[in-house]
């Protein structure tokens, strides 16, 4: 497991098992186990964070830069809530859990969202492309950076604060 508080400037965390919590960064974080739940609470800045079995959770206060946040794990849900509007792409991939992202109503994005076996719920006025229980394409806010949300097995809601 580990554990870091308050930290300024890039992290890099790669544990090969265990747990990975992250809280109060501002700058890059870079975090990656194979089996072990991910936390990164009151980050700012870009985020990659990877695991295999388990849950991502991450609270960005702010989600800029200029590298995407990617959010990605094959066995576990993924919960993201965005304190301010992103100003770059947000990329959230699992294979086998639902997807929850909770962002201001001030939201502007591009939305791509799409799961084989569950369905897509939204707060959110999204705009043009396509609308089925399994896809959702479009705009919300007029547009901007890109926010892909995809999973295979479990359900995707995108939810405004």
């Amino acid at each position: 497991r580990i554990r870091a508080g308050r930290v300024t400037g890039d992290v890099e965390a790669i544990p090969s098992n265990g747990s990975i919590e992250l809280a109060e960064c501002s700058g890059g974080a870079i975090l990656k186990t194979a089996n072990g739940r991910i936390e990164a609470e009151g980050v700012r800045g870009p985020l990659e964070a990877t695991t295999s079995n388990a849950r991502i959770e991450a609270r960005l206060l702010e989600a800029s830069g200029s590298l995407p946040v990617k959010l990605r794990t094959s066995n576990g849900a993924i919960q993201l809530t965005l304190e301010k509007p992103p100003v770059t792409d947000v990329v959230l991939h699992t294979s086998n859990g639902s997807i929850t992202v909770r962002a201001p109503a001030s939201l502007a994005a591009r939305i791509q969202a799409s799961t084989s076996n569950g369905e897509i719920s939204t707060s959110f006025d999204v705009q043009g492309g396509e609308r089925s229980k399994t896809r959702l394409t479009g705009t919300v806010g007029g547009g901007g950076p890109l926010l892909e949300l995809e999973t295979s097995n479990g359900s995707i809601r995108l939810e405004a604060l």
